[in-house]
């Protein structure tokens, strides 16, 4: 049993929760909830969810799927033959700094036995630990290579390779990972925005809305004109959560 004096000091507090609730975890909350339901279209439902309906995107064309994989495969192919050199062109470097080691040992056997036996350890060993880092690299690197994790050259015009990112096996919209983390909610004051800066991802709006002109399909991610039915209810049960988890003392 609970005096009045706590129950009064338990509603008290209560009351200033529900207050932080409502002026500031409620933004909080309609921000998080619409952010993580708009990426849900991108990943891993593929459409817009309304709330009243799912509407597919249309697929990726066969033609792009091609282009993304011939150029992945042109840079893997590319990257693998830079390590291949890089590798040889380490490795000799490393048998000739052994080489100049062994001949410095000699050379510093005049100072005596202990000293030369101690330099040409220091050096050998540094050495064989070169070589035996850029084995490792070069195992490593032609491992991720065949795996398709490396890194390709980006250049301009029609040489462009999207190797190290771009995929036909990546979801629409979630080729380089710029447009899903670049939706967010901002508040100011009691407003909350939602959605991706358009100045510094422009063309998340073309992919939003399509263009004929560029024959781009309409790939809808984010609410236009209707409210998002899906993200009202998850706002009010995140919502709803929240509030009772605050009156839970007075609930029997």
């Amino acid at each position: 049993m609970h005096t009045f004096n706590e129950l009064m000091a338990d509603f008290d507090t209560a009351q200033k929760a529900l207050e932080k609730l409502q002026k500031v975890d409620a933004p909080k909350i309609m921000g998080v909830e619409s952010v993580r339901i708009i990426k849900q279209n991108i990943d891993p439902i593929q459409g817009y969810d309304s709330g009243a309906g799912v509407a597919k995107w249309r697929p990726r064309s066969d033609k792009t799927n091609a282009a993304y994989d011939r150029n992945r495969s042109r840079a893997a192919a590319k990257s693998l033959a830079r390590e291949k050199a890089k590798t040889a062109r380490l490795s000799k470097r490393a048998a000739k700094e052994l080489k100049v080691a062994i001949k410095q040992s000699e050379i510093a056997k005049n100072g005596g036995p202990s000293v030369a036996e101690q330099r040409l350890a220091a050096a050998t060993k540094l050495a064989e630990g070169r070589a035996k880092a850029i084995a490792k690299a070069a195992a490593t690197r032609a491992a991720n290579l065949a795996a398709g994790k490396y890194k390709s050259p980006r250049r301009g015009g029609n040489s462009t390779y999207k190797g190290s990112v771009y995929s036909s096996q990546n979801p629409l919209l979630y080729q380089t990972g710029v447009l899903y983390r670049g939706i967010k909610y901002v508040i100011n004051g009691s407003n909350v925005s939602v959605g991706v800066d358009f100045g510094l991802i422009p063309y998340a709006q073309t992919m939003n809305a399509g263009s004929l002109s560029r024959n781009i399909p309409a790939r809808q991610y984010l609410p236009v004109g209707q409210p998002n039915l899906k993200i009202i209810n998850a706002v009010l049960k995140k919502f709803d959560y929240e509030r009772d988890r605050i009156m839970k003392k007075f609930k029997r």
